[in-house]
């Protein structure tokens, strides 16, 4: 898996960037997506921890939402299928679409609440267990990577999770320590 920084189009989400990245890259940006189609190479993206969608800053909220359209734009512009982690293509393209369509918040979260009531599938699971990974593997010992690498291979999502939590914890991921990836 390669993790796309979300600063590969600077100020990509901002008002003052009324470059058309997108068409002027177009043929490269589709070039990448096949190479990484091609390869076998997973790519994630995801916002950074200002991106907080659910601020009672309207102001806040609603640049929450330019970061997400933009990461969709960059993703679409691969021309690649991407995943909202845990739970498949399909709501994240319904997640998407709602707030394309400026749905309300209210909207917006029901959405999310019907999303997360959904039994998740082992291949959807498994992305988001390898990106959280991600964020822990430079610092993991060669035992630490086998016992992941084993428990991926059981394919027991309980494990895993409670495993990677533990390793999250151990060498102080404070922004998986903040998500609501663990609370679940």
């Amino acid at each position: 898996m390669f993790r796309i920084s979300s600063d590969i189009v600077p100020l990509g989400s901002h008002e003052i960037n009324t470059f058309p990245w997108s068409l002027y890259y177009k043929e490269k940006l589709s070039e990448i997506g096949a190479f990484a189609k091609f390869n076998g190479i997973r790519l994630s993206m995801h916002p950074g921890q200002y991106t907080v969608i659910n601020s009672p800053s309207e102001e806040i909220a609603n640049k929450a939402i330019k970061d997400l359209e933009y990461h969709c734009k960059f993703l679409d512009s691969l021309n690649i299928d991407y995943t909202n982690k845990e739970h498949g293509y399909n709501y994240h393209k319904k997640c998407s679409a709602s707030v394309r369509n400026n749905c309300s918040f209210l909207e917006f979260y029901t959405l999310i609440d019907e999303v997360i009531s959904i039994p998740l599938q082992w291949k959807s699971q498994k992305n988001a267990f390898e990106h959280v990974w991600g964020y822990v593997k430079e610092a993991a010992s060669k035992g630490e990577r086998n016992h992941f690498e084993k428990l991926m291979e059981e394919e027991n999502p309980a494990k895993v999770k409670d495993y990677l939590e533990i390793l999250v914890y151990r060498y102080n991921s404070e922004y998986l320590m903040d998500s609501y990836f663990f609370s679940q």
